[in-house]
């Protein structure tokens, strides 16, 4: 997993997380544990129509697998006008969310206590445009768990790009 910047000045700035293309290892090891319990049961003297059911619901099963795995997610930073949250699964679907400027009350390094571990994310506190209350927390890069150093990097960015930039325009 690569963390890849573009920076575009005070026009803002785009953050992309790649993640690795999917392990054909896995299939292939998948497979040969399935050839043996296959011969097992017998599935070479079932009726043919069993056979190509069973073929047709995995082929099913490994479709909706491919449409939930996430091959990219990509941040965009425009200070004048908001956040744009797009995420790219295998199939080439694309799921863009923005957030509004007025929206975004802060940007925060989150951390969640998990057994053993303790993970960071990144977070966009949002709320109405005209109070200063907080309504939610949207995490970034969900699908990614990014290391803080990385993580680092990509709060400066975004608090030099949407709130130095707020403060040059208000003064």
């Amino acid at each position: 997993m690569e963390v890849l910047t573009e920076d575009f000045g005070k026009m803002g700035c785009i953050f992309t997380v790649k993640h690795s293309r999917l392990k054909l290892l896995r299939l292939f090891i998948g497979f040969i544990f399935l050839l043996p319990l296959a011969c097992f049961i017998e599935l070479y003297t079932q009726e043919l129509f069993i056979l190509w059911g069973v073929v047709f619901l995995l082929v099913i099963i490994l479709i909706l697998r491919l449409n939930k795995k996430v091959i990219s997610e990509r941040l965009l930073v425009l200070p004048t006008i908001g956040l744009q949250i797009q995420s790219e699964n295998w199939l080439g679907t694309l799921v863009t969310e923005f957030i509004e400027i007025s929206c975004v009350k802060d940007v925060v390094i989150n951390e969640a206590i998990r057994p053993f571990t303790v993970t960071f994310y990144l977070c966009v506190l949002t709320g109405d445009k005209k109070s200063q209350e907080i309504k939610e927390i949207r995490p970034l890069f969900t699908h990614s768990w990014l290391k803080l150093e990385d993580l680092k990097k990509v709060y400066s960015a975004i608090q030099i790009k949407l709130f130095k930039y707020q403060k040059e325009k208000t003064s």
